[in-house]
């Protein structure tokens, strides 16, 4: 097994929404190199990861010299994400992540699941990228981000596979070099990238794909039947449940079994606006920027006139979930 280690000295244009909810959060940027596209039939050969701690950028790849040292590199790569909050991807949420999972089980190695910012999702259904380019390749979005210089390797992932092979064979220093090099171009590109969320509807789009926060991450917020639902994991879950009242109008379930939890906040309704009693859920200044819109006199205004006021949903709903989660451990 070859292990990589590399600080490095690169950046990224942050917008400042995307720094509203992550900045405080130490993610890795993961990418796989396997021998196929199943995880049944497949072994992944590489992982890389760009660590940022918030101060420092570092890479880190685990290559596996033959397919018997898979497991090696899923429990190193298992051991690194177990110190970030969150993990950026690219089509992650199809490929990378569920394929780590499934070859995780075959080792019965305990591969806990992260929030994940899925790059290609975001830009795919919550941007017009997809009008305005002919592929929504990692590479193309590179492109249009003017962001292409950036990029070293001339092989594509197909490619990676085959030199795999090769590898094998002759163990040749030069087609190692090669692997190591797409895989690690795909990393420090897609750490740049992440500017390029600034063309996106991002509020909404975390809304629907993830957001961490302490103690866990939101999977998902949803609106419907005149109710907000917050639903997400818990780092050391434990079985909870509590039902409405006065001095808590929300229901909350916990499931230790799968670290599953469900919020349940009623709002109240008018015709193409809802709008939530928040002031004895949660201090209003630790919302940061409570001027926004969607907060007026301790409510939060859900949607006004059918639209929704996604920004203040998302900021809302990390800031409560933390705080609940932390109240109820502590209560334990």
């Amino acid at each position: 097994m070859i292990n990589i280690k590399e600080k490095l000295d690169i950046s990224c244009d942050f917008p400042a929404f995307f720094n509203m909810f992550f900045s405080k959060k130490s993610f890795a940027v993961l990418d796989i190199e396997t021998t196929g596209l199943s995880p049944n039939f497949s072994a992944v050969i590489l992982i890389g990861l760009v660590i940022f701690d918030g101060k420092d950028v570092r890479l880190e790849q685990y290559f596996a010299e033959t397919p018997a040292e898979e497991k090696e590199i899923i429990s190193l790569t298992n051991k690194a994400l177990k110190d970030v909050d969150y993990v950026i991807t690219y089509n992650g949420k199809l490929f990378d992540m569920p394929f780590l999972k499934k070859r995780s089980e075959k080792y019965d190695i305990d591969f806990k699941p992260l929030c994940n910012l899925d790059i290609f999702m975001v830009m795919k259904h919550y941007s017009d990228l997809p009008k305005l380019l002919s592929s929504m390749s990692q590479k193309s979005l590179e492109v249009f981000a003017g962001l292409s210089t950036g990029r070293d390797d001339k092989i594509s992932g197909k490619e990676s596979v085959e030199l795999y092979s090769q590898y094998q064979t002759t163990g040749a220093h030069d087609v190692l070099s090669q692997i190591l090099l797409h895989n690690s171009d795909d990393i420090k590109q897609l750490f740049r990238l992440v500017s390029i969320v600034r063309h996106a509807d991002f509020s909404r789009a975390i809304c629907h794909q993830g957001i961490p926060h302490d103690g866990g991450f939101i999977e998902k917020i949803d609106f419907k039947h005149s109710t907000l639902f917050i639903k997400g994991l818990m780092k050391d879950a434990i079985d909870y449940i509590s039902f409405p009242s006065f001095e808590a109008p929300y229901s909350v379930n916990i499931t230790k079994s799968d670290s599953k939890y469900a919020i349940e906040i009623p709002a109240e309704t008018v015709t193409g606006s809802a709008f939530i009693d928040i002031k004895n859920m949660i201090d209003m200044k630790s919302l940061g920027d409570s001027d926004l819109p969607g907060f007026d006199n301790d409510y939060l205004i859900i949607k006004e006139n059918n639209r929704f006021n996604y920004t203040e949903i998302a900021i809302f709903a990390q800031t409560f979930t933390a705080r609940l989660i932390s109240d109820i451990q502590n209560k334990l």
